[in-house]
């Protein structure tokens, strides 16, 4: 049988259980003061490491705030990542730029035929000839150079030709001269021959009529007038040249200068010395990397040029000349004049090429 249990002494008849019970609880007290105290302090750790995370979240943003590439990031999107893919580093210049694009690139493989080598067959007597890179519509120009700059408008234009036919020609996607004049020339129903004279487009009618060569523009386009085309045309002319649109301005990028070869610049040394006789007499340098602003990246225009040789003129003759240099009448480059026809004008070239390739 199983042993029979009582809560009260069996001598004394105390309830021994619940006093030693009682006891107990008494004696934990101060354990449970203790524990109580513990849960608060250990509250008080996730509290405090709480505010040290965030604290060392704010010094690392705040540390961010130390570095200039954080300020000089950029970033850059494309509206068709499958035709043209972009990114951006600290030095690209903020905007909106719109590219045309006639076909993905395919791969290609070029091999050379075979040249004289330099220890068995010498290479034999002849003449080498060398291009100058003079601006020119007929080396192919981007049709973005033209027009200082400003590019064309693209749409469609409409070519009569002497003898009354006309078609219209679509130029919604020619991005140089070339496809402007592939596009006229192989388009079917008149008969136009389109070439380049100077820096013009020039049409020419092979259709035997006795009409007029006529260009216009399709709705309220402007296409036409972009590209020098739409002016009045001699009745009695078999070809029509228009009006040039390769003229410098002052918005001409410098990348486009010299067929795209740009101009030559010292990296810090002067580039050409002025030297002035007559009613100011003077003799200064223009450094053209130092005097103007981003000279080596592809936003300089001919228009910096001018205002540094400007500034380099003003402050060498005490503010008596302001104006020495400006775009020349027929917009073929820059002309040198101090106002006074008996004054000699002197520019000498130091460390680049730039006096040269500018045509001064």
């Amino acid at each position: 049988m199983g042993q029979i249990t009582s809560g009260v002494g069996l001598i004394s008849g105390l309830p021994t259980k619940d006093i030693i019970d009682q006891l107990i609880a008494i004696e934990s007290r101060p354990k449970a003061a203790l524990q109580k105290e513990v849960g608060v302090l250990t509250s008080q750790q996730v509290a405090f490491n709480a505010v040290n995370a965030q604290l060392l979240s704010l010094k690392s943003t705040a540390d961010a705030l130390t570095q200039d590439s954080n300020f000089n990031a950029t970033t850059a999107a494309s509206s068709n990542e499958n035709v043209l893919s972009v990114s951006s580093t600290g030095t690209a210049i903020p905007g909106t730029f719109t590219f045309l694009s006639q076909r993905l690139v395919g791969t290609q493989q070029s091999i050379t035929r075979g040249f004289a080598d330099a220890d068995r067959t010498p290479l034999s007597s002849g003449t080498l000839s060398f291009e100058f890179g003079d601006a020119r519509l007929d080396t192919n120009t981007k049709l973005s150079e033209v027009n200082g700059g400003a590019n064309i408008t693209r749409g469609n234009i409409l070519i009569t030709d002497r003898a009354g036919n006309t078609a219209t020609i679509d130029l919604s996607k020619a991005l140089t001269v070339n496809d402007v004049l592939e596009a006229i020339n192989q388009t079917s129903g008149i008969q136009i021959n389109a070439g380049i004279q100077g820096n013009a487009f020039k049409l020419t009618d092979t259709s035997g009529g006795t009409g007029s060569i006529q260009v216009s523009e399709i709705a309220s386009g402007t296409t036409a007038a972009s590209l020098g085309l739409l002016t009045d045309t001699d009745a009695n002319a078999t070809t029509y040249t228009g009006s040039s649109i390769h003229d410098a301005a002052r918005s001409t990028f410098l990348t486009s200068l010299n067929d795209g070869l740009g101009i030559d610049i010292s990296d810090a040394a002067t580039d050409f010395d002025i030297t002035l006789a007559g009613s100011a007499n003077a003799t200064f340098s223009v450094n053209l990397h130092l005097t103007t602003k981003a000279l080596q990246t592809a936003t300089a225009t001919l228009g910096d040029v001018i205002d540094s040789i400007n500034l380099a003129a003003n402050q060498a003759t005490g503010g008596a000349i302001t104006n020495l240099a400006a775009l020349s009448a027929d917009g073929s480059g820059i002309t040198l004049n101090t106002g006074n026809a008996s004054d000699t004008i002197t520019v000498t070239a130091q460390n680049s090429r730039a006096a040269f390739d500018l045509g001064i």
